[in-house]
C-alpha cells in the first residue's frame, strides 16, 4: 500500500475557540521581534559563503517568514497587532524592532515561557452611516475577571453598544463626520475584552473601567 499523506481534519466552528485562544495568547511584540531576528539572520547567511547549505537555509527561513507574515496579517485584522511604522531608511520608529540580534532575548524579557497576563485589552468598533468600520484598541491596567465582564455586558445598550467617551476611552472615528453618522460603538464582551501583557495605553484600571460603565448606565 502506498504511503499517503495524512489529510487534515475538516475545520468546524467548534475549533474557533482554540484558534482564538492561540492568537490571543501570543505576545505580538515578542513575535515581531523574533520575525526581525530571523530577517537579520537571513541577511547574515546571504552575506556569508555561497554554499548549498546556506542557500537552502535561506529558503527554509523564507518559508517561516512567509508564515509569520500571514499570522501577523490576521492579528492586525482582528486588532491584536499593528505593524510598526518605518522611516525612509526602512528602520522601525520603535527601536525594539531594530538590530534585534544585538539584543539578548532574556534581557529583553522576551522568554518563550508563558507569562500571566496582567492587563486587559479593550477592542471596540466604530461603524459610520455608510458602514465603513474603524477599530479601536486600548489597554487598561489590571486583569479583568469573568464577573467584571458580565457587569460590563449588563451596561451595554442592547447588549452591544456603548459610548467610549462616557467610560474614559478615546473615540476612534474617521476624520470626516457626516450627518447621520452614529455616536455609538460596538463591543462584544466575549471576544473584545481579553487579557494581555502589553503596557496600558490609557490611565484607567480595569476596576475604574467597570465603574465607569455602571455610572454611564445609571444616567442613560
Amino acid at each position: 500500500m502506498e504511503n499517503m499523506e495524512k489529510q487534515p481534519k475538516k475545520f468546524h466552528s467548534d475549533n474557533m475557540e482554540a484558534v482564538r485562544k492561540f492568537f490571543y495568547g501570543i505576545n505580538w511584540t515578542t513575535f515581531y521581534q523574533e520575525k526581525m531576528a530571523l530577517q537579520e539572520t537571513r541577511e547574515l547567511i546571504l552575506n556569508a559563503e555561497d554554499t548549498p547549505k546556506n542557500i537552502n537555509a535561506v529558503k527554509w527561513i523564507d518559508g517561516v517568514l512567509n508564515m509569520m507574515d500571514a499570522m501577523g496579517d490576521v492579528a492586525e485584522q482582528i486588532g491584536l497587532f499593528v505593524y510598526p511604522e518605518r522611516d525612509n531608511n526602512d528602520r522601525c520608529f520603535d527601536d525594539r524592532y531594530n538590530d534585534v540580534l544585538a539584543k539578548d532575548p532574556e534581557a529583553e524579557g522576551q522568554a518563550h515561557t508563558p507569562q500571566t497576563a496582567k492587563n486587559t485589552q479593550v477592542a471596540y468598533l466604530y461603524r459610520d452611516g455608510a458602514n465603513y468600520k474603524k477599530r479601536g484598541v486600548e489597554v487598561v491596567s489590571g486583569a479583568i475577571t469573568a464577573e467584571q465582564c458580565e457587569r460590563i455586558k449588563a451596561c451595554l445598550i442592547d447588549g452591544e453598544y456603548f459610548y467610549p467617551s462616557k467610560v474614559g476611552l478615546p473615540e476612534h472615528r474617521f476624520d470626516t463626520i457626516y450627518e447621520g453618522d452614529p455616536d455609538w460603538y460596538e463591543l462584544c464582551v466575549e471576544d473584545d475584552l481579553t487579557l494581555t501583557d502589553e503596557m496600558p495605553t490609557v490611565g484607567l484600571t480595569v476596576d475604574q473601567l467597570v465603574e465607569n460603565f455602571e455610572a454611564a448606565k445609571s444616567i442613560c
